[in-house]
């Protein structure tokens, strides 16, 4: 079994900056857990563990994907929830074509036999998981002036979509690309 999902990458110049927002974060008082930014993605399909049957015809459906590229904005860290926080992510914004683009991986997908999401889709790149929170986290997420949380650049080019194979280990996922798939 193979444990996979479809994401798209984030410029390396982005990544790059993870290290100083994680910086910032750690000065509250809550327990998080921070994305390894050498790993950071925009998941447009959690698929999960997949016989290699499946995972043939998961390739088969998303080579079939045809889509324009765009241009994607980031935006500033902020709570996935103001009421249960349980993730911090930088969202990412368009003018419509990252949804667009995750209907169609839907699309592709449910005819290879995998199950439509039923939440809605928000594009964003996690950059940790709280494990306790602290009010003094909103405080510093939210009250942030001094721009130290604006990533540059602050938008880039998507023109490819990856099917990428997710191994857990004790020191966090390890991730292979299986499929890339331009446009």
């Amino acid at each position: 079994m193979t444990r996979v999902f479809v994401a798209i990458e984030l410029p390396q110049e982005i990544k790059e900056q993870f290290h100083a927002v994680h910086g910032r974060l750690k000065e509250s008082d809550a327990k998080l857990t921070f994305v390894n930014p050498d790993i950071a993605h925009i998941t447009l399909k959690f698929i999960g563990e997949v016989n290699e049957e499946k995972l043939s015809e998961i390739i088969t459906a998303l080579k079939k994907l045809t889509c324009e590229s765009f241009e994607m904005a980031t935006g500033k860290p902020e709570l996935n929830s103001r009421k249960n926080p349980r993730i911090i992510w930088i969202s990412c914004t368009d003018k419509g074509e990252s949804e667009k683009l995750f209907s169609a991986v839907e699309e592709l997908l449910s005819q290879a036999g995998i199950p439509k999401e039923k939440r809605d889709f928000k594009a964003h790149a996690t950059l940790a998981r709280i494990k306790k929170y602290s009010p003094g986290l909103k405080e510093i997420i939210y009250q942030n002036s001094d721009g130290c949380f604006c990533f540059s650049p602050d938008k880039f080019k998507v023109s490819a979509i990856y099917l990428k194979k997710s191994t857990l280990t004790p020191q966090g996922p390890v991730y292979e690309d299986i499929l890339e798939v331009e446009f």
